[in-house]
């Protein structure tokens, strides 16, 4: 006896069963589907630059870890669904946030960009003198604020993408 299925192999690959005079039964034979692989990379969105070790967390609880050159991949089985997410990086947002999936075949190209966030500065100075004026609220939303420096001057941090 030897079973056939494209999607995967099987252990033993057959079975010998001979001289069959009465019921044969527990006859078992495992399958093992054929490996997927999901693989991608976390790249810089200003330098094009991979990101080394970003956790790359697959919704079973396994996380791979990106390569020096941003790169990451991890193999598993034919018809598994679920997603992969990276960790947080602090001064910007990968995207995307996740991306699911159910592998009916190898996942290349399953790639993330890192945002970094963005610097927004200028000056409050007196109009007729041109000196720039300290102690300043400058307001800014959702929410922010800061204040001129001595020289007049503000900077405020603001996500990719922010309007």
């Amino acid at each position: 006896m030897t079973p056939s299925y494209s999607l995967g192999a099987f252990d033993p690959p057959s079975l010998s069963i001979t001289s069959v005079t009465a019921n044969v039964s527990n006859q078992m034979v495992g399958w093992n589907p054929t490996p997927r692989t999901v693989s991608g990379r976390v790249g810089h969105l200003d330098t094009g630059e991979g990101l080394n070790g970003i956790v790359m967390t697959f919704s079973d609880g396994v996380g791979v870890e990106t390569s020096g050159d941003g790169q990451y991949s991890r193999t598993l089985y034919h018809g598994w669904s679920g997603s992969v997410i990276p960790s947080t990086i602090s001064g910007g947002v990968l995207a995307p946030i996740s991306l699911n999936f159910t592998l009916t075949e190898d996942r290349t190209g399953q790639d993330f960009v890192w945002r970094p966030n963005r610097t927004i500065s200028g000056m409050v100075r007196h109009e007729d003198t041109l000196v720039g004026v300290a102690g300043v609220t400058v307001a800014y939303a959702p929410g922010g604020s800061v204040t001129t420096d001595g020289e007049g001057v503000y900077n405020f941090v603001v996500g990719h993408g922010w309007s």
